[in-house]
This record gives C-alpha cells, structure tokens and sequence, in this order.
C-alpha cells in the first residue's frame, strides 16, 4: 500500500440497520395503505385518527431511515471517529490502550479500549436465520472466523494504531 493511501481517511458504513428498513418500511407503507382505505370507505373521527397516528408512525421509522445514513465509523490517522444518530465519539490513538475483534451472538464488532472505557465500533451482523453460515462451519469441523468486511476494518484500525505508537 502506498503511503499516501495510509493517510487517508477511511469511512465504514453500519449497513444491518439499512437493510433492516428497506424490508420494514414496505410493510409499514402497506399498513398506511390499508388504514387509509378505511378512512376513505368509512369516514368517521376515529378513522382520521387511526389514519394520523399511522402516517406519523411511518413518518418517525422514514426519520430514522435518512438519520441512520449518519451512523458510520471513520478512522484515520489521527484516530477513530464513530458517528451514531444523535451524537459522536472521537479516539484518539494516543488514547487506545487496547483493541480486539469481538463475537456476540449475532454479531462481530471492534471493541476499544481507552483506559477504563470502551468501545464497540463497526458492527457487523451475521445473516438472520435458522442457522448462520458460522453454525455450519463449525457442524463440519471447519474453521469460523470473523465476515471479511469485519476482519478488513480490524486490521485498517491495528495497521494504523501500531504506525502511530511506532512515531511516538
């Protein structure tokens, strides 16, 4: 890698929470549908309120569709940046005592650690289902690591903390 291409930021996305609402907001888009098909074939008060609090229930899932394009995790080489809905957390490297690619149950992210506090940044969720392709490796006997994406991100944030612990 060049080292102009180490200076560089480079900007993870937290994609599960999208896909997650492209499945749900048709369902609920439907709902407003039919709620509104019996306001019109039914008029009455109640209706108009079942039709308001509908759209207003699909209004804030809408909302947290277009906020959640702001959840990502930058790092560079000053440190990592992880942007959620309505705040940010800034790591410096000079702060990062520790740093590790984590499992949970349905997960893979990197936990920090900066002294006492931590971290968890980059989720990366496993496929929903009866059993994930991690299930079936192990029921074989084969090796279950971490998704690529997860593994790439962890080894960008290593690469780039140990360049900066090296120029201390």
């Amino acid at each position: 890698m060049a080292e102009g291409d180490q200076r560089a930021s480079r900007s993870y996305r937290h994609r599960p929470w999208l896909a997650f609402t492209v499945v749900v907001s048709p369902v609920l888009l439907s709902f407003v549908g039919v709620v509104l098909v019996h306001a019109v074939t039914h008029p009455s008060y109640r209706s108009l309120m079942a039709v308001l609090v509908a759209l207003a229930f699909f209004g804030g899932a809408q909302a947290f569709v277009v906020l959640s394009w702001r959840m990502r995790t930058v790092v560079d080489d000053a440190g990592v940046t992880q942007y959620w809905i309505l705040r940010q957390y800034r790591m410096q490297w000079s702060e990062v005592t520790a740093m590790e690619l984590v499992r949970s149950v349905r997960r893979w992210y990197v936990r920090i650690h900066c002294g006492e506090r931590t971290f968890e940044t980059i989720p990366c969720l496993q496929l929903y289902g009866s059993v994930s392709p991690w299930q079936v490796r192990a029921l074989f006997g084969l090796p279950s690591g971490a998704p690529r994406a997860a593994e790439a991100a962890y080894e960008d944030m290593r690469r780039r903390w140990k360049a900066h612990q090296r120029h201390r």
